[in-house]
């Protein structure tokens, strides 16, 4: 019986700078269909396939994203080294006019991406284009320019570890730094989702599965003393909008972003409540809030003054008010308070409603959570409760 031979392969050989001499002289051995030599030149990649009939032609092969990519660049003696050579550096910077390197040169900048996410992925969330920019740019604005092959799983994570250490030395709370850091994370991996999804990127997203911090949940209030205290500041300050504007945050327990964006005609005087449009609120669905008296009386007085549709117009004619941070900074060194931020407001109304008896459900319609069951305007019997158990819990603030 006749012994089995080996299907024959492409046989590599040892790597050196080939000359037409040298490929003159080179040979397929019979057992094999063909042989690999690499040119020992700077081009990485380069080889002669020498075929058992005699052929030889120039290839010039790279992995890309996990795909093996080759392209053939001619025969010799019709293409020598030094032409071979050239052919495959233009290749490679994406210059050949025949068949450039399609693989690699349209792999995306970070920028890129991030711009097309703005207009197309996220077209119509403002909120989440003017969060994901200014993110990126204040801590990894180096990358903005970098294709995202670029973007290493190591790099991500020693970022993601400085963005934290910093964040942490700038404000103080190792928290603050963990949630900052993790927040970037997750817009950068979400920018490689974009990417493979519309820009037909095959390669790693270095941002899944990294290693994340551990977020403490923050559960800070004022207390009865503190918020008597920053009362009394307020009553004493020369800017009234700004005090204002803290008031109706304590009264209110609504959202920064609603109280920059209240506008006149989201208030209703004859049942007294405020309604944020489904566009400003955060599930995208109307929200109406019960106001007490004291909350009522902070409105009519801002809509008397302002002169115009914001309650609290900004610098920019024409715009509401969009940073509050040195004057509720001011309020609050003025009361001695530390550690406390503007979201805090909203968590210290629903934990006075809870310390004078309110129960879970009454206090999410008083935050205008969206609760199972209610849709639009609840009815006028819960309404009342619902404002009754706040104007207890603002009492309790007050010390009454």
């Amino acid at each position: 019986m006749p012994a089995k031979t080996r299907t024959a392969k492409s046989q590599p050989t040892p790597a050196r700078k080939l000359s037409r001499h040298s490929i003159e002289s080179l040979k397929c051995p019979p057992d094999s269909r063909r042989i690999e030599v690499k040119d020992g030149g700077d081009i990485r990649g380069l080889a002669l396939f020498v075929t058992r009939s005699g052929t030889k032609s120039w290839y010039i092969t790279r992995k890309i994203h996990g795909k093996l990519i080759r392209k053939n660049l001619g025969e010799w003696p019709i293409v020598p080294p030094e032409a071979a050579r050239k052919k495959a550096a233009a290749w490679l910077a994406g210059n050949d006019p025949d068949t450039p390197a399609p693989e690699r040169h349209k792999i995306p900048t970070l920028d890129k991406v991030l711009t097309y996410g703005e207009r197309v992925v996220w077209r119509g969330k403002k909120k989440t284009t003017d969060k994901y920019r200014p993110m990126l740019e204040r801590y990894s604005k180096d990358w903005l320019p970098l294709r995202i092959d670029l973007l290493t799983k190591q790099k991500v994570q020693e970022r993601h570890t400085d963005i934290a250490a910093t964040v942490k030395a700038r404000s103080g709370g190792k928290n603050e730094g963990h949630r900052s850091a993790n927040s970037w994370a997750e817009v950068i991996s979400r920018l490689f989702t974009i990417a493979e999804d519309h820009f037909d990127y095959d390669g790693k997203n270095p941002a899944k599965r990294m290693e994340t911090f551990e977020e403490v949940r923050r559960d800070v209030r004022l207390n009865a003393n503190q918020c008597k205290t920053l009362l009394k500041v307020l009553d004493k300050s020369d800017n009234q909008t700004n005090a204002d504007l803290v008031r109706l945050a304590l009264f209110s327990g609504a959202r920064r972003s609603n109280i920059f964006k209240a506008t006149d005609d989201q208030f209703d005087f004859e049942d007294n409540t405020w309604t944020i449009p489904g566009p400003e609120s955060k599930n995208k669905k109307p929200i109406v809030l019960p106001l007490d008296k004291r909350a009522v009386a902070v409105v009519k007085r801002r809509i008397k003054q302002a002169g115009n549709e914001w309650l609290f117009p900004g610098q920019r004619e024409g715009r509401p008010m969009t940073d509050f941070t040195k004057p509720f900074k001011g309020f609050l060194d003025a009361a001695k308070i530390k550690g406390v931020t503007f979201h805090d407001l909203r968590r210290t109304l629903a934990s006075f409603m809870a310390d004078t008896e309110a129960n879970e459900f009454t206090i999410g319609l008083a935050l205008g959570h969206r609760q199972q069951g209610i849709t639009g305007r609840y009815a006028r019997p819960q309404m009342e409760a619902v404002r009754q158990a706040v104007a207890k819990a603002i009492n309790a603030m007050e010390g009454k």
